[in-house]
């Protein structure tokens, strides 16, 4: 009898350490910079990884990187990978990377920092949500600030990448939406964001994919009454900061802003992914979920080719696919050396001309096709041929996206004809 109520009494001390995780240290050690910003009226400080010193002005500097690390905080290894990507392209001397590191309240014991100076948070940082102690302080705020600062001491700054991992990628997925500062952010500095590996996407209206399609849309005949909430989605329960920002202008700026979704290609594992009904009605698995949301925000929300997929092939839910050959290119776009191709640059080897007039996105395609600057009129004919120059497929661009899942991978050319001239340009189907 004594030896089951001793066990028992271990078990109930070992499960309430587990829950209060009084004292844990940060799985890579506390970085040694600090992060210095006033937010409610108080100063306070968060560590973080860094290659340059986030609070000195500097001319030289033409790329800023912010990145967040997943839910267990593994900051040092996201900035390496970034910082590795920077080295490969040569542009290490002009970038400056700063990884935060969102505190819980066992980090801060365990390294008996000051609560009323560095905030913490449940794991709903990634979400947006307050911290827990006295200042409260949502982590978007954060976001807002660290981008003040960036833009204020590189006055020479020509793209600021906002990106995250995993949890950090749930974080910059609705920080896409609901962050406000990038709003005032001068127009010669161009903002992206780029999602890595999230769990659940943020979706702003309530279609979900129909079963089995990775590009059909509808509202979901579901008994999962939270589908559309938030963290799911825009249709309420919606936290402080959200709320502020306004469900409007969530929409708007998830339509305006660059997203990249980032996914690796083999990330189709269930180990840590949210699995709860709302959850699974967006996909199987992350690679399956980036690939759905991203034919979504492409269909509903997107301006100027501005939603893209960016596929790390090989990798699999690992923070290393920042080192990637095509991620580093969106990382360091100022780089000569990446600069995207655009439809109307090829050329017809076959007429020996260029083609010319329009351009098409995103190309290469996979199913779904836009036109670059030309309204969706029932007028306006299409013609699609293939390399041999017959024809394929035709129809009048009515919806703004051509369906292109019945062709088969390779290189076409169309020809677009609104009744007072003709256009044409070449893709590449996948």
């Amino acid at each position: 009898m004594k030896k089951i109520k001793l066990s028992l009494f271990i078990a109930v001390v070992f499960l309430t350490l587990t829950i209060s995780g009084q004292s844990e240290p940060l799985p890579e050690g506390l970085p040694d910079s600090r992060i210095s910003i006033t937010i409610n009226d108080k100063v306070v400080e968060l560590p973080y990884w860094r290659n340059l010193s986030i609070g000195t002005k500097r001319n030289n500097i033409t790329n800023a990187i912010i990145a967040f690390h997943g839910i267990n905080q593994y900051g040092k290894s996201v900035y390496n990978n970034i910082r590795s990507a920077a080295i490969s392209e040569g542009q290490l001397s002009n970038t400056i990377i700063v990884s935060p590191i969102m505190m819980e309240l066992d980090h801060i014991n365990y390294y008996n920092l000051n609560t009323n100076k560095y905030p913490y948070w449940t794991r709903r940082w990634k979400f947006g949500d307050l911290s827990q102690n006295s200042n409260r302080v949502s982590s978007f705020t954060v976001i807002d600030e660290l981008i003040k600062v960036l833009i204020r001491n590189n006055p020479n700054l020509e793209t600021l990448t906002i990106t995250g991992f995993s949890a950090g990628g749930q974080m910059i997925n609705r920080y896409a939406g609901g962050g406000r500062i990038p709003n005032t952010i001068p127009s010669r500095v161009k903002v992206q964001f780029v999602s890595y590996a999230p769990s659940i996407y943020l979706y702003p209206g309530r279609y979900r994919r129909i079963a089995g399609t990775e590009n059909q849309f509808a509202t979901p005949n579901t008994s999962c009454s939270n589908y559309n909430d938030y963290e799911f989605g825009v249709g309420g329960n919606l936290n402080s900061y959200m709320r502020a920002t306004g469900v409007s202008n969530i929409k708007s700026n998830m339509t305006n802003r660059t997203v990249y979704q980032m996914v690796g290609s083999e990330d189709t594992g269930t180990k840590f992914l949210d699995v709860r009904c709302g959850a699974k009605l967006q996909g199987d698995n992350r690679y399956h979920r980036a690939r759905i949301y991203t034919n979504y925000v492409k269909r509903y929300y997107m301006r100027n080719n501005n939603k893209k997929l960016l596929v790390a092939n090989g990798y699999a839910h690992s923070a290393r696919a920042y080192r990637a050959s095509n991620v580093r290119k969106v990382f360091f776009p100022s780089n000569r050396r990446n600069k995207q191709f655009k439809g109307n640059d090829l050329v017809n080897n076959q007429l020996g001309e260029k083609l010319e007039s329009i351009e098409l996105f995103p190309n290469p395609v996979e199913n779904v096709l836009h036109i670059q600057s030309i309204k969706a009129n029932s007028s306006i004919k299409y013609s699609i041929m293939n390399i041999s120059g017959a024809l394929v497929k035709e129809g009048r661009y009515s919806s703004e996206s051509i369906l292109l899942s019945d062709l088969k991978s390779g290189m076409y050319f169309m020809q677009i004809n609104d009744g007072k001239q003709v256009r044409k340009a070449k893709f590449i189907k996948q």
